[in-house]
């Protein structure tokens, strides 16, 4: 004797049988993190600055783009809090390239940026305060 089997929808040893279904369910794209663009210039050291700041569940991961750095000279990014601490978040020797692309990371959460600095040892070379430009 042959026994039969019919099944007509449902789950089987963890496998969905549903009769009908013709493509798998649509999976969502994560959302992107958001973005604040930030700009200065500093007329007296003739450098000036761009900074793509980017919330992370870690920090901000920043793009920062410069123009107009003293060739050779050993540079650090600083980013300053709103409640007064700093974080080295980058150090770099600059080029003879009329731009210079950096990027960094801070675990300072984006909302709490108050500036960032980019110094020499012996010069201080732009602030770029956090008031976005772009978002």
């Amino acid at each position: 004797m042959v026994a039969a089997l019919a099944i007509v929808g449902g789950t089987v040893a963890g496998l969905d049988l549903t009769v009908g279904r013709t493509s798998p369910p649509a999976i969502r794209p994560s959302a992107q993190p958001a973005s604040t663009t930030l700009a200065a210039s500093d007329p007296a050291t003739k450098v000036s600055a761009t900074a793509v700041l980017t919330a992370q569940p870690w920090g901000t991961g920043v793009r920062l783009s410069m123009r107009g750095l003293p060739y050779g000279a050993r540079c650090e990014l600083v980013v300053h809090a709103a409640n007064g601490s700093s974080d080295i978040s980058g150090t770099w020797n600059a080029a003879y390239t009329p731009r210079v692309d950096i990027p960094a990371a801070t675990d300072i959460d984006r909302a709490n940026i108050a500036s960032l600095e980019i110094t020499t040892a012996n010069q201080h070379l732009i602030t770029i305060p956090a008031q976005s430009t772009q978002e």
